[in-house]
């Protein structure tokens, strides 16, 4: 039986260390490496086998949805809540106003 094949490449993975007794009476916090953590949004947008053609949604500086999503392979735009589910009624060939906050139609 060949080993199971990770999903995730061991790269990407923040690393870790092991802890001992001694280092729990320490003050030092563990280094944990943020640069390798990626958003719920990041990680939809992230190139990958079958995505050519595909939606990825925009991620603004923080990794948080933008407020207007497009897949600019239909010229379709929509609005987006703050997790990235699509607004009711707000799915247009254009641009649609989405200002966080105001009300749509």
């Amino acid at each position: 039986v060949a080993p199971a094949r990770m999903a995730i490449p061991m790269n990407s993975l923040p690393l870790q260390m092991d802890f001992t007794e001694d280092d729990s009476k320490s003050s030092k916090t563990p280094l944990i490496v943020t640069s390798m953590i990626k958003t719920k949004c990041q990680m939809e947008a992230a190139p990958g086998p079958g995505k050519i053609g595909s939606y990825k949604p925009q991620c603004d500086e923080q990794g948080r949805y933008m407020p207007m999503q497009c897949w600019h392979a239909t010229g379709f735009c929509w609005c987006v809540d703050e997790s990235g589910n699509p607004i009711q009624g707000s799915e247009t060939r254009g641009r649609p106003d989405c200002r966080r906050g105001s009300r749509l139609g």
